[in-house]
């Protein structure tokens, strides 16, 4: 079960990257690369597992369910509004379910 929660976590990873490259697309070609950046940058910092600046929980987990309900909210303003809500709430229930497996100690 954890090895499946967890490989749809990476999923989900690689799936925000690809929301923030359409969000940003959808404002000016520029930002098609510079929000997955951002994004990579704050979960390399604050979030992944051998992150020197890796936060505790509950603000490790507040942090992600900010970030992944931004970019739903983005995917949908870019006119995905089902693919945004889709990456939100999964990527919770998936972030939920590792901390109540303990996989995210």
């Amino acid at each position: 079960m954890t090895r499946a929660l967890e490989a749809t976590r990476f999923l989900l990873e690689l799936a925000s990257l690809v929301a923030a490259a359409v969000a940003g697309a959808h404002v000016a070609w520029p930002l098609a690369v510079l929000a997955p950046v951002a994004v990579i940058v704050v979960w390399g910092r604050f979030v992944a597992p051998k992150a020197r600046g890796r936060l505790a929980d509950p603000a490790r987990l507040a942090l992600e369910v900010c970030l992944f309900v931004v970019l739903g909210v983005a995917l949908a303003a870019a006119g995905a509004p089902w693919a945004g809500a889709l990456l939100a709430v999964a990527s919770i229930v998936v972030a939920g379910a590792l901390r109540v497996v303990g996989s995210e100690a």
